[in-house]
């Protein structure tokens, strides 16, 4: 799989890994509880999605990203942040 990239959102990093950077059109893979990207190995390998930009990203408290602070932990938190990366992933492009 790719190296791992990191995008910064307000001041958190969230890791990701990109396939196909080249591609117009992007599928984004987010893992469930207790994985990380690596997960998503095996579909990002392949060759029917080889047409895409293919970005699996860890998300907070998983793979390479960074941890929140405890006391400010919730799925809203979360969601925010995942909301947040993938928006500005796609205005990288």
């Amino acid at each position: 799989m790719a190296e791992i990239s990191y995008v910064n959102i307000d001041d958190f990093t969230v890791a990701y890994r990109v396939e196909n950077p080249a591609q117009e059109k992007t599928i984004f893979f987010i893992h469930g509880n207790s994985c990380s990207s690596r997960s998503w190995n095996n579909q990002i390998k392949n060759e029917a999605l080889s047409g895409y930009r293919l970005i699996a990203l860890d998300l907070p408290d998983h793979g390479n990203s960074q941890a929140i602070d405890p006391t400010k932990f919730s799925v809203e938190v979360m969601a925010a942040i995942v909301g947040s990366a993938i928006r500005k992933l796609c205005q990288d492009k």
